[in-house]
């Protein structure tokens, strides 16, 4: 499996927890796998398929969720995965 892209988020809960979660892009066996992980949780596959244009819809999608509901990227960068 190859890893392609990983970032790391946090939402802050209240003043002293905070989540922390990753997302993850793979490559395996010509599939893209995206997966987002939070702590001590079972990883939520979001997408696996062989279209690269299906993988970068179901992760912007799933992405704006998680930003609506208050997780912010740790490492922000412009036009990620474009």
């Amino acid at each position: 499996m190859n890893l392609v892209f990983v970032n790391s988020f946090e939402k802050v809960v209240d003043e002293i927890q905070v989540i922390t979660a990753q997302v993850t892009i793979c490559q395996s066996k010509g599939l893209w796998i995206v997966k987002w992980s939070e702590l001590a949780q079972n990883p939520d596959c979001w997408f696996e398929g062989d279209k690269w244009q299906e993988m970068l819809i179901a992760f912007r999608l799933k992405i704006a969720e998680k930003t609506k509901i208050g997780f912010i990227p740790i490492l922000e960068g412009e036009d990620v995965l474009k």
